[in-house]
């Protein structure tokens, strides 16, 4: 199954990268904060009264198997092959990152012993490498380390909010999110934090980017506002550009509120 997988107010959509072939799997229809793997299935996030947990949802229809169940679990993120899954846990009072195999063994938390809100996870393709943004330094900025917690470091360092962080395929580029230019906009920096550059200058907010699994194409979301003023209903749509900023395609309308966590595209 090639493509990707995005969120709505009504669960899970996935389509292939032309913004063709829609479906909306049923054991999705309740989902929230989906990332696909390589093989279609699909890691998501289960809402509930008082309970957030995260949920795998195999290819082939079959029921959804529970993998979490602290009721304060969020914004999976896997490896493409399934293997390890990164995601947020709010089970110590604090939002940390976690980390944990593919059936759901082995939950740790990789950056544990802080106060600070550590958020929106992105996992390199070989399973080595976390990036995440943080309040640590009193605004959110991006950091990484290695899979097990260790060598952790920041990579932004700007008066603006710096977020959505994801990693190339290859695990030498991250793509995220900075508002310096007052609007979200997509950038791209090394995996190092240097040679940070613009890659859209759209005035609407574009987040949540995330590569093509083959690296030459970026996928995100816009931003439309409210539907009307005041009515609290969202909209927006996926777009995508070339891996150097050219050749911008929206691939959905923007009639309903559509919005992508950052994840594999295939």
């Amino acid at each position: 199954m090639n493509g990707l997988v995005y969120n709505t107010d009504n669960g899970l959509i996935t389509m292939t990268q032309d913004g063709k072939n829609v479906k909306h799997p049923d054991e999705a229809k309740a989902a929230d904060e989906g990332t696909m793997t390589s093989n279609g299935d699909i890691f998501a996030t289960y809402r509930s009264t008082g309970a957030n947990n995260i949920y795998l949802i195999p290819h082939d229809g079959s029921p959804r198997i529970k993998l979490t169940s602290s009721n304060l679990d969020s914004r999976p993120v896997a490896t493409p092959d399934g293997s390890k899954v990164v995601f947020v846990s709010q089970r110590n009072g604090d939002a940390d990152i976690y980390i944990m195999n593919g059936n759901g063994g082995g939950q740790t938390d990789i950056v544990p012993g802080n106060s600070f809100w550590d958020t929106m996870p992105s996992i390199s393709a070989d399973g080595t490498k976390v990036v995440f943004e943080s309040l640590r330094d009193g605004n959110y900025e991006i950091y990484s380390c290695n899979s097990d917690g260790t060598n952790l470091k920041r990579l932004t360092n700007s008066a603006w909010d710096e977020e959505y962080a994801a990693f190339s395929p290859d695990g030498t580029k991250i793509v995220f999110t900075s508002f310096k230019d007052g609007a979200g906009d997509i950038y791209m920096m090394n995996a190092d934090g240097t040679n940070q550059v613009q890659l859209t200058t759209n005035a609407r907010t574009e987040d949540e980017p995330s590569f093509s699994i083959d690296g030459t194409k970026i996928f995100f979301w816009v931003g439309y506002g409210e539907s009307a003023p005041g009515s609290g209903v969202w909209t927006g749509s996926i777009a995508s550009i070339n891996a150097d900023g050219s050749s911008y395609k929206e691939l959905t309308d923007h009639k309903v509120n559509r919005w992508k966590l950052g994840g594999w595209v295939y």
